[in-house]
């Protein structure tokens, strides 16, 4: 499987041959996939971070109330 960076230079070689119209739907599919998937990423990633700290036993929320400013 392609990595990110990877899916954009194989992309731009695939697309450097004779051009065809379904290029430009191709580049918007491969452009908004990984939109999505920074998007999720971004979205997830406090929930997973929040549920390891859990397991592992921490308590976020303490360290969130050790790091905030007093008033």
């Amino acid at each position: 499987m392609a990595s990110g960076h990877r899916i954009f230079y194989k992309l731009a070689y695939a697309l450097n041959r004779p051009t065809s119209p379904a290029d430009d739907r191709l580049w918007g599919v491969v452009g908004a996939i990984v939109l999505v998937s920074i998007v999720l990423h971004g979205l997830t990633v406090t929930l997973a971070i929040r549920l390891f700290d859990r397991v592992s036993g921490r308590d976020p929320d303490a360290l969130d109330a050790a790091h905030a400013s007093p008033r």
